[in-house]
């Protein structure tokens, strides 16, 4: 995952873009909590597979809030990146990557273990993340303060 902000980078800025792999479509997902959702205006969705040109779908305001859009899913990779509009400030692009793999994953007997540590940690670093989404916001707000008041 790659954050370009030509207004402000930072982690409040961060909106978790992901593609997930759904039978046969593909569906692109973002954090619809994230301060660049709930402040965005609009945005556009760009979604590119290997060898078309990108098709652009353009998201409202309760669009962005819903978190996931559903997109048919053309084979090998696939590149899709948001920009959100924040009037007054710059907007903001944050792009992913989704590679299907064409082979089957064999499963080494060892792998469910491992499965289960990762959504353990996982799931501590997300609900880490959510606890510090206010400070986050907190922050984010005194600096506008700050920097408006200049």
């Amino acid at each position: 995952m790659a954050l370009f902000s030509a207004s402000q980078p930072s982690a409040a800025a961060a909106l978790g873009l992901h593609i997930v792999a759904l039978d046969s479509n593909l569906q692109i997902r973002w954090d619809r909590r994230s301060l660049a959702a709930s402040s965005s205006t609009d945005g556009i969705l760009r979604v590119r597979g290997a060898g078309q040109s990108a098709e652009e779908i353009p998201l409202d305001h309760q669009h962005l809030l819903s978190g996931v859009r559903t997109v048919a899913n053309p084979s090998g990779r696939v590149d899709a990146s948001l920009t959100l509009n924040q009037p007054p400030a710059q907007p903001m692009t944050e792009a992913t990557a989704f590679v299907r793999s064409s082979e089957p994953r064999i499963q080494a007997s060892g792998d469910s273990e491992e499965i289960a540590k990762l959504r353990a940690d996982l799931d501590a670093e997300i609900e880490k993340n959510r606890r510090l989404q206010p400070v986050v916001n907190f922050l984010a707000k005194q600096y506008r303060e700050l920097r408006d008041s200049r």
